[in-house]
């Protein structure tokens, strides 16, 4: 028979997503496991580790845009004659992300003076 053997790993794999095989499953899983109020079969660990990425990737991609938009105000400060619709473009496109990084974040506002 050609057919393939469930091991007990297989089974495992079928209905608790590992972190490390399938973020994205175990993602899901753990939305669930939350709604659910299944706080005991959290692995927090892991999930303390996912909020501080997201995080992090927030912060990456503020200062992304922000090095983008500096990179081409430079370029043409000390390259006017080279100046491209193309550059103008980039520093609209970015100043529209930045805008929405913080737009999403208070914690990327600043505060008052």
């Amino acid at each position: 028979s050609h057919e393939k053997r469930i091991t007990p790993r297989d089974e495992q794999d079928r209905t608790e997503p590992s972190y490390e095989g399938d973020v994205y499953g175990w993602s899901l899983r753990h939305v669930e496991l939350l709604r659910a109020g299944r706080y005991d079969d959290f692995d927090v660990d892991h999930v303390i580790e996912e909020i501080e990425g997201v995080a992090r990737s927030q912060a990456t991609s503020l200062k992304s845009s922000y090095r983008l938009i500096a990179a081409h105000l430079q370029k043409i400060l000390v390259q006017p004659e080279h100046f491209t619709q193309s550059w103008q473009g980039t520093i609209i496109t970015e100043r529209f992300n930045a805008l929405g990084y913080l737009e999403e974040s208070q914690m990327f506002r600043a505060a008052p003076a």
